[in-house]
């Protein structure tokens, strides 16, 4: 059975989508749902609203129905959260937003880092630690047992339990 994760912005379950998205999908598509307020308390949730002048917001449905206005920079950080999250569990996302977003990280080593759809990037701007050792130094990624080596003897994230 293939599943989906459907990713909101605000908080779950989103019965709604899901029950519309199950419909389109059918009965061999299971979907499993995170959303980037899960967890928050109210006064968290209060504290990701866009600063004075920033015009770069989205309005997010709660849990009780209600709606609130938050900064998407402020947002990005908690949706790959949620990416990395469901990554072994899902085989397709959707972020169920609408608007652009930066490509979601999947893994990265040395100058190159790739998206969640498996699309290769090199990384021009790495910042003070990765532009000094590239991602996911060998010496790092070996000492702490959170990684493995793949066929092509890259490093990557290791699976749960390895």
């Amino acid at each position: 059975m293939r599943t989906v994760g459907a990713i909101t912005i605000g908080q779950t379950p989103r019965a709604d989508i899901a029950g519309e998205m199950q419909t389109l999908l059918g009965a061999g598509v299971r979907i499993v749902q995170a959303g980037a307020l899960d967890g928050l308390t109210r006064a968290e949730i209060d504290a990701l609203a866009p600063a004075p002048g920033d015009d770069d917001a989205l309005i997010a449905r709660l849990r009780e129905g209600g709606e609130v206005l938050l900064a998407k920079v402020l947002l990005v950080p908690r949706l790959q959260a949620c990416l990395d999250r469901l990554h072994g569990e899902a085989d397709a996302f959707v972020i169920l937003c609408a608007g652009a977003f930066p490509p979601f990280v999947r893994e990265a080593q040395g100058a190159h880092f790739f998206d969640v759809d498996g699309h290769r990037y090199t990384d021009f701007c790495l910042g003070d630690t990765g532009a000094m050792t590239g991602h996911s130094p060998f010496a790092t990624a070996n000492g702490t047992g959170l990684f493995e080596r793949s066929n092509s003897g890259d490093y990557r994230v290791a699976a749960a339990g390895n």
